[in-house]
This record gives C-alpha cells, structure tokens and sequence, in this order.
C-alpha cells in the first residue's frame, strides 16, 4: 500500500472533530492530521536539517522523526522544516518559535493568534498561490497555505524559490497588536 492509499484507510477510520460555523452550530466531522508535504515545495527551499514530525516514508530532511518517536520531547538542530499537525498545532508552534531557525508550512489563517505570533517574528512569509495538494489527502487542500521562515538565510530562501506566491517582508508586518499568550 502507497502513501496516498494509507492515508486514504486512515482517513476512512476518521478521528471525530468538531467543527463551529460562524453562527455558533457544531456538527461532527472527520479529521485526520494526514495531509504530508509535496516534495517540490521543500525542494524549491534547499536542504533541511531537520523534520522533527515527519510522516511515515518522508525524505525531506537530513534528519527525519517519525512517531512513536515524540519530535516535541526531542532537541531540535540546524535547520528546521515543519509542517505540524493540525491536531496539535499550538505546541509545535510554540517550539519552531523558540528554535528560531527554520520553515513552516501552516494554512493561511491570519486572523487567529497563532498566525498573528508566528507572522510577529517571521523573516518573511510566502503566501503561496492556489491551494496545495498535499501528498494522500486526495483534494486540495480547503483553505490557502503559507510559508513562514523564521532566520535571514531561511528568508533568503523563500526570495530564491520559483514557487508562485506573494512574499511578504517584515518591514510590512507589524507585531504591534499581537499580545503574548499560547491560546487561540
């Protein structure tokens, strides 16, 4: 069984989430933290040393951790690539933060506190056109995703990558409304 077939069986078992519209109803849905990096978009950013939550057969970094080994627990090093999942997105955040080295991929969700404290020390950010299709997730992906690098040499590589975007400096982004907390 490929990747994509595996990732489509675990979606069919589905963990059950909840989802809030804007006018406060709840309905269940199923979720899954299944949807892995498509290999042009590390490529187009150089090498990486790290991918401390790698999925299961990923090649994306020098180094890549895969459950059951615990990527949180672990000392991060040199430069890090990170697509956290979603199921538990605040903790991985919060360490890519305090490594200060590296490159994340998350959806284009300006609004919560999480993306404002992320854009709040970002280098620069790419907010990349179209919407990804991420490797056994079947369709793209629902909402629009972002390149956040954290480092100048990380910066440098979003201003090298040919992929289609628009990038956002930090001369542009201000981290004045921003308040420090670890909710939202």
């Amino acid at each position: 069984m490929d990747l994509a077939q595996q990732a489509q069986a675990r979606r069919a078992a589905g963990q059950a989430g909840v989802v809030v519209g804007t006018g406060g109803q709840r309905r269940q849905t199923p979720y899954h933290d299944e949807y892995y990096t498509p290999p042009h978009i590390v490529a187009a950013l150089g090498e990486f040393d790290l991918d401390p939550c790698a999925g299961p057969v990923s090649t994306l970094a020098r180094e890549c951790w895969r459950p059951p080994a615990d990527g949180l627990a672990r000392e991060w090093h040199g430069r890090v690539w990170l697509n956290p999942p979603y199921s538990s997105l605040l903790p991985w955040l919060e360490r890519f933060l305090a490594h200060g080295n590296g490159i994340t991929l998350v959806n284009t969700r300006m609004e919560t506190l999480w993306a404002q404290r992320l854009l709040a020390a970002a280098a620069g950010v790419l907010l990349l056109r179209g919407r990804v299709r991420f490797v056994g997730a079947g369709d793209n992906s629902p909402i629009g995703s972002m390149l956040v690098a954290l480092g100048e040499r990380n910066l440098a590589a979003l201003r090298a990558c040919t992929l289609p975007g628009c990038l956002l400096l930090p001369d542009r982004i201000s981290n004045l409304q921003c308040p420090v907390t670890t909710h939202g």
